[in-house]
């Protein structure tokens, strides 16, 4: 009999009767430039700023009907381990493959998910699939591929001709903190969508996950690195108290059973989920005050509600533009750190200038007369200068010819930035391809 080592974990359902746009994943990959065929993406620069989402801008993902689950990992499985010469990424191995049993009156229904599953580079897009970088730059130039597949288990395990996987699947992923933990990151490798469940059904949800190679189990690589250690240290091997001591304070499990030499337990994670249909008590109706702040920056609406919300706090509502003025003088203070003398007019005049956005208009030419006549006699006998028909018409002309040098100028600018784009993005792969 196998001997298996039972780990609870928590699960969370979301239920959608329409679908809805919510927050993307922290990185989408397949908005790097690639050629594949064709050029994808040729006007973006292979940088980090490139593929990541935008602050107040990323309500880009579409979750469609139906319900999502998404489970967490032990808390064990996502804290940073020890690093060792066999593995550069000390974060512990995790659960791969996952089993999501819906159970709903007469009706069950079986998948399994392959966590670290890669779709081969031809197999394009994938809707219900998460990006994931290649840091081995696959053949035709692809930089990422779609992680994350779910299977009926009547179809399981899929006969493909030669299926590729991750070497190792951890809690952050490719090195985000939050990938395990935010549902657009991980939502086909730590998550579930069924679009046919209906809450009023009550379904009920079991997950179970394992490792497909016990072998990469955090807790047998633990066991293994923990008796290396205590021979080197002590000269002598650990005895079965002390590794079970080592676990509990490692692992925070309790009640796990380990004889002497033998093979460590196999980790099976479990969750159960039951949809409750009662309706729940309405919420009690309470009235929402809004705060409204106008303002020509942002700096100054910042400066003008935090300060709206200290002089709520004092006595003295007067304080509030002394307050306003000292707020967004702290984000000005780079600026205003170098001034020694007229501090007071030059954060005026910096407060003036954020509200404007400099766009240049090119260069116009223009004809006036050069003369020692004050200002005020040259802009009156500006305005009375009558100029020739024929210099009306070269005028004319050579401020389109400036024009059209003017637009030529920005296409060169543009095109050296292109070209950096792609001679930074063939760097790249050559760097990584050597």
């Amino acid at each position: 009999m196998t001997n298996l080592l039972l780990v609870p974990i928590h699960l969370d359902a979301l239920y959608l009767p329409n679908g809805m746009s919510v927050a993307e994943a922290t990185a989408d990959f397949s908005r790097l430039p690639y050629f594949q065929g064709r050029d994808h993406n040729p006007d973006t620069v292979n940088l980090s700023e490139s593929i990541l989402t935008q602050a107040f801008q990323n309500k880009n993902l579409y979750l469609k009907p139906g319900i999502h689950l998404h489970w967490a990992l032990p808390d064990a499985l996502t804290k940073e381990g020890k690093q060792t010469k066999e593995r550069e990424n000390n974060f512990p191995a995790v659960p791969n493959r996952w089993l999501v049993r819906r159970k709903s009156g007469n009706v069950d229904k079986t998948w399994v998910v392959e966590s670290d599953y890669l779709f081969p580079t031809d197999a394009g897009y994938q809707e219900d699939s998460v990006t994931y970088p290649d840091f081995q730059f696959s053949e035709g130039g692809l930089r990422f591929r779609y992680l994350g597949r779910k299977v009926l288990l009547d179809n399981w395990p899929i006969k493909d001709d030669k299926p590729q996987y991750l070497d190792r699947l951890t809690a952050v992923g490719y090195g985000e903190p939050t990938f395990a933990a935010f549902y657009p990151n991980c939502r086909s490798v730590f998550g579930f969508h069924d679009a046919d469940a209906k809450p009023e059904d009550k379904p009920q949800y079991d997950v179970i996950g394992w490792y497909s190679d016990p072998t990469k189990s955090y807790l047998t690589e633990f066991i293994k690195d923990f008796k290396n250690e205590f021979k080197q240290q002590f000269n002598k091997d650990a005895t079965n108290d002390e590794l079970l001591e080592s676990i509990k304070q490692g692992f925070k499990w309790d009640g796990v059973k380990l004889e002497q030499d033998q093979v460590p337990p196999e980790i099976v994670c479990h969750a159960r989920l039951t949809f409750n249909t009662s309706s729940p008590p309405p919420p009690e109706t309470k009235d929402i005050t809004i705060s409204l702040v106008v303002a020509n920056t942002g700096t100054e609406a910042l400066s003008a509600y935090l300060a709206t919300t200290l002089t709520t706090t004092i006595e003295d509502p007067s304080k509030k533009q002394l307050i306003e003025n000292q707020l967004e003088a702290l984000q000005l203070f780079e600026t205003l750190s170098s001034q020694v003398l007229d501090i007071g007019a030059k954060f005026e005049e910096l407060r003036h200038e954020s509200g404007f956005n400099a766009v240049s208009a090119g260069t116009v030419w223009t004809i006036r007369l050069d003369n020692p006549l004050s200002q005020l006699d040259k802009d009156k006998s500006q305005t009375k200068l009558n100029l020739p028909p024929d210099w009306v018409y070269l005028l004319k002309k050579i401020n389109q010819i400036q024009q059209d040098y003017d637009l030529a100028e920005a296409k060169i600018k543009s095109r050296q930035r292109q070209l950096f784009a792609d001679w930074y993005g063939l760097f790249n792969f050559e760097v990584h391809n050597v």
